[in-house]
């Protein structure tokens, strides 16, 4: 058995879906886990890669378009890992909360990889100054956290990813961990909700709508990984540094992502 990390870097706004929320406030919401944090369920990664890469076909027990055989690769769900957040100074800053870096966690020991988190993630701690002003306080998606601490060690969270990823693509390293008790109040601020309308074919009047559809932001990352039979080196030579589609509104420039594996 082998296993590599996955690790999907959202290019464009990704609507993986249609999902389901305990209290659906859009009409076409994104995927959401058990916890009701976003998620690109397992099943959706491998239509992609199939469709994307005819030469994984095989592997993930794809025959044609409608049989299907035993299949040498399992990809796990892409968890949330970073989402980026708008903040008072500085534009935006990535989060991430005790919660979710349990998934990498769960998911490094699954892959069997000796890459454990060595940092400890306290709550309303950053290693981005900037962001903080008067008595410790800072605005993160328009909501106040106090007694906010500079962590210059949050830093060495990015060397979980991959040097790839850092080097080429990623725009920022720093991160504010908030608590895991408004995690969800502060990724729903970050989802884009588009309204949209249908209009009449030759006029200008709507045919059908409004309706609303949910997006996960650019620069999200989350993390998967894949595990194979036997060695994963063509896996990883034929998708690591690739971009391609992982969800919905394509033909609208939506759900481009890029892989990278580890």
């Amino acid at each position: 058995m082998d296993s590599l990390f996955l690790f999907i870097y959202s290019l464009t706004p990704v609507h993986a879906g249609i999902g389901r929320q305990i209290d659906e406030y859009v009409d076409i919401p994104v995927q959401r886990d058990e916890f009701d944090i976003p998620v690109i369920w397992s099943s959706s990664i491998r239509g992609s890669l199939g469709n994307n890469f005819p030469n994984l076909k095989k592997l993930l027990g794809i025959r044609d378009n409608k049989s299907f055989s035993e299949s040498e690769i399992s990809v796990l769900d892409a968890r949330l890992f970073l989402i980026p957040a708008r903040t008072l100074y500085g534009i935006w800053i990535y989060v991430t909360s005790p919660h979710l870096l349990t998934y990498y966690s769960i998911y490094n020991e699954i892959l069997n990889k000796n890459s454990p988190i060595t940092i400890n993630p306290i709550p309303l701690t950053t290693n981005d100054k900037t962001i903080i002003f008067e008595n410790d306080k800072a605005y993160i998606n328009e909501i106040l956290f106090d007694k906010v601490k500079v962590e210059e060690s949050l830093k060495n969270l990015f060397n979980l990813l991959p040097e790839e990823l850092i080097k080429k693509d990623l725009p920022k390293t720093s991160v504010f961990v908030t608590d895991d008790s408004v995690v969800r109040d502060v990724i729903n601020r970050s989802l884009i909700i588009q309204y949209r309308v249908k209009l009449k074919e030759n006029e200008k009047s709507i045919d059908e709508g409004p309706w609303t559809e949910e997006f996960i932001p650019m620069f999200t990352i989350f993390v998967s990984g894949i595990i194979c039979k036997s060695n994963c080196e063509a896996v990883k030579e034929t998708i690591n540094g690739k971009s391609i589609i992982i969800g919905g509104k394509e033909s609208l420039g939506k759900s481009l992502v890029k892989l990278y594996v580890k």
